[in-house]
């Protein structure tokens, strides 16, 4: 019996969880916190975030490069000249036969329609329109919110996504060259930690109204430095950086939850003053 390869093994994840999962719609359109991955396959539940880390443990188990990936799609609601405060989807790029490739697992499986009694619904449905779609139509309706992930060397701007209700502007000028092949490389050989700092300073880079990622990275990095008993001067200085540096973004965000990290910054910074005081250089 043949081995599937790996274009067919996602293909078969992607028939599994058009069977087996469905869209928790009541978190979508009421709020609430993401399940974990376990959960959500036990529950066959589960939204982008969920679907993205199915993805995303599937392709681990089987040894095929894989990144989860955050970024922008426009709803029903939006408008031309919308800014986006925050990313609301998430989906994965896959490298397959020596290309990174995107796939949307979660719109691969169901869509959100407009039903004229009871408003949006989530309806179940097939579609392989997001699974390695070529990157221009991909591009149409997803704007990563780090520009390498476009895979190509002039991204298109933020504003030139959010010009238009649907498709791209295409009177708005492309960014500055991008080596992406390059930028992909450089980040496979970064730690995790040193990863997703280096993604969350490229996505405020990219879109200054959303400063959430990068808030969070300075706050979980500092946190971490703290709280290693190993942690010298030189380390706790970086640390209070990092937590200067989420003060200084806080007020720029327009999420409450983010916001309220203030108090845990300032602590943090009284907390890398007694530490300075007692380490050794």
């Amino acid at each position: 019996m043949l081995t599937p390869n790996k274009k067919e093994q996602i293909e078969m994840l992607l028939l599994w969880s058009f069977e087996y999962m469905k869209p928790d719609a009541a978190r979508f359109f009421n709020g609430g916190e993401p399940l974990s991955t376990s959960v959500a396959f036990t529950q066959r539940l589960g939204l982008c975030d969920e679907l993205s880390s199915i993805v995303s443990d599937f392709c681990k188990t089987l040894s095929i490069p894989c990144m989860k990936v955050t970024g922008y799609v426009k709803y029903t609601n939006f408008k031309a000249g919308d800014k986006f405060y925050e990313t609301n989807h998430a989906w994965n790029v896959i490298r397959i036969d020596d290309q990174w490739k995107s796939f949307d697992l979660f719109w691969s499986i169901c869509e959100l329609k407009e039903n004229a009694s009871k408003g949006h619904q989530f309806k179940k449905r097939l579609t392989t329109d997001y699974l390695f779609p070529a990157k221009a139509s991909f591009l149409q309706d997803h704007l990563p919110a780090d520009p390498v992930f476009q895979f190509q060397n002039y991204p298109i701007s933020i504003t030139a996504f959010t010009g238009k209700v649907t498709g791209i502007d295409s009177t708005v000028a492309h960014l500055p060259f991008l080596h992406y092949k390059d930028s992909l490389q450089a980040m496979a050989r970064l730690t995790p930690q040193t990863l997703n700092l280096r993604t969350a300073k490229h996505e405020y880079a990219f879109n200054p109204s959303n400063p959430n990622s990068l808030i969070t990275e300075y706050f979980n990095s500092a946190v971490d430095i703290v709280n290693s008993a190993q942690s010298k001067k030189a380390d706790l200085q970086l640390a209070g950086d990092y937590f200067r540096a989420a003060l200084s973004l806080l007020e720029k965000s327009k999420n409450p939850d983010i916001k309220a990290l203030k108090e845990n910054c300032k602590q943090g910074l009284d907390y890398v003053s007694l530490r300075m005081a007692r380490a050794r250089s």
